[in-house]
């Protein structure tokens, strides 16, 4: 019988899961179930194989279906870890919680599915304190208790709690087992400590050549901006003969992500090709990445182009380096492929795209982006909101820029100082009214945005009014002062910026490096 439901998740996949394909093999469980020969191990190990698959697909309906059968009938503690671990996976912590609480009797593998469970939602500090507890009630600790905890640690940058941790595992006998040192290397990467993170990764690479180690140091160099060293330790890795794999690749691309560092990246290139590594698509990805930044945007496309398959991360890549290039013209062509190809606009791929439409000047193109937003339901996201704005008003399409204005659901700082630049940009008495209807309204009339409203009128040189609003400020700070000197610098009036400058001194406040520059430009 437990064969027959084997047989019946073969077939199964995500798209196929609410399609009714767990149908037969929930029918060989009731079967199962009501057999008088099936032994009770049968059974669990029936329910366990079902609880793993859905564990694995993240289906947590089919998951919560299988949770009521159990309740029918006695929940061992076995199954009910399967269940703390399945809904930790599939995101649903208050039902691991509810189930991890009615256990009466737990054992080191249910302490560690509940950890794993608060690791999944992003709970670390929660992970923190269910391990304190468990130190507070005598629970064994097992190895595989150890990375969970320290990878809490890391994500909170907690150095003492990690080290009072990595103590404890070194006590427990843990402290030289490589996929703890592992996750003790990490973590001290992660908090910043690099010297603590290579002093346990010299310790393993004298023992045992292990690729997640090598993956481990190079990303935490990478990540605290010491790239060389982290191309240095790549190129030992190959040197000892340690084998590459992709999370390697990816980590080695990301420190060359300079244009001084461009010919170690193409050395790397040149490595991944000439070992036969399979370029898969994250490797792909870092390529183009890397190709961008160094400003080899032709290397970067011939990457592209030559990847059997991309995914939304390809496509975002490229659009970005192409918009940081100022190759604009090459972004919006590829808006065309990318539609073409079947795969979907995000966030990324919409405001590199009105960005570029923007920097040309090209209306058409941006309210074509413009509409692709509305028909998938993008036109509530702040951030996409505020770089049409821009867009439009790049345009001089003053008429849609307020459009897209008013449509906006929710308006931050960024919203209004846009709209309000972009009108008095094109010289339009618009800019003043909306000015206006943010004092009236008292809508988010505090020092940050008049400080903000002030560097907008002094940029394109409504001198006047940039005063007006200077003067209205009630408390006025460093940030106040700086502006309204920087707009009379920008504006040609070297006395009244100096005036204001020395008039700091009679509010006991201390000018700042912008403040002082400014200053020293007026003597010019």
């Amino acid at each position: 019988m437990s064969t027959s439901i084997l047989s019946g998740l073969k077939p199964i996949s995500v798209n196929t899961l609410n399609q009714g394909i767990l149908k037969p093999a929930f029918e060989s469980l009731t079967l199962l179930s009501s057999h008088p020969l099936t032994s009770p191990l049968r059974l669990e190990h029936a329910h366990s194989l079902l609880l793993d698959f859905c564990t694995t697909e993240k289906a947590l309906p089919q998951g919560q279906q299988l949770h009521a059968r159990l309740l029918k009938s006695h929940v061992s503690v076995f199954l009910a870890t399967k269940l703390v671990h399945m809904y930790g996976k599939c995101g649903s912590l208050l039902d691991a919680l509810k189930v991890f609480d009615e256990i009466t009797e737990r054992t080191i593998f249910t302490w560690n599915a509940m950890m794993g469970a608060f690791l999944s939602s992003g709970k670390y500090l929660a992970a923190i304190e269910l391990y304190r507890e468990m130190r507070a009630l005598g629970v064994a600790l097992d190895a595989c208790t150890f990375p969970s905890v320290l990878k809490a640690c890391g994500a909170l940058g907690e150095t003492r709690s990690g080290a009072e941790i990595h103590g404890v595992a070194v006590k427990c006998g843990y402290g030289e087992i490589v996929f703890v040192c592992n996750a003790l290397i990490s973590m001290y990467a992660k908090c910043g400590d690099l010297d603590g993170a290579r002093v346990l990764f010299d310790g393993i690479m004298m023992e045992k050549e292990d690729t997640v180690s090598w993956n481990s140091i190079i990303s935490a160099h990478v990540a605290e901006g010491k790239c060389l060293e982290a191309l240095s330790l790549f190129r030992r890795m190959q040197e000892v003969g340690v084998e590459s794999n992709t999370y390697t690749f990816v980590s080695a691309l990301q420190g060359c992500e300079d244009p001084s560092f461009v010919k170690l990246g193409m050395e790397i290139h040149g490595f991944v090709l000439k070992s036969n590594h399979f370029v898969d698509v994250y490797v792909a990805n870092a390529l183009i990445a890397m190709y961008a930044k160094c400003g080899r945007m032709e290397d970067s496309v011939r990457v592209f182009d030559s990847m059997l398959c991309r995914d939304c991360v390809s496509w975002n890549t490229l659009l970005s380096g192409l918009v940081q290039n100022e190759l604009y013209s090459d972004a919006l062509n590829y808006f065309r492929d990318m539609q073409g190809s079947g795969s979907k606009f995000d966030q990324v791929s919409v405001l590199n795209l009105i960005a570029a439409s923007g920097r040309l000047g090209n209306l058409l193109k941006g309210k074509e982006v413009h509409a692709y937003v509305i028909r998938n339901g993008m036109d509530s996201n702040m951030q996409i909101g505020n770089t049409m704005i821009d867009m439009y008003a790049k345009c001089f399409c003053l008429k849609y820029m307020g459009r897209a204005f008013e449509c906006m659901p929710k308006k931050d700082l960024i919203s209004w100082t846009t709209v309000i630049a972009g009108y008095a940009q094109n010289e339009s008495g618009w800019f003043r009214e909306i000015h206006g209807y943010v004092l009236k309204r008292d809508y988010l009339a505090d020092t940050v945005l008049q400080n903000v409203i002030v560097n907008v009128y002094g940029e394109v040189g409504h001198i006047d009014y940039a005063r007006r609003v200077f003067e209205s400020i009630k408390s006025k700070g460093i940030v106040s002062w700086t502006s309204m000197i920087t707009c009379c610098v920008h504006n040609g009036l070297p006395v009244e910026a100096l005036e204001l400058f020395y008039t700091l001194n009679q509010f006991k406040i201390h000018p700042d490096s912008i403040a002082v520059i400014s200053a020293l430009f007026c003597h010019c």
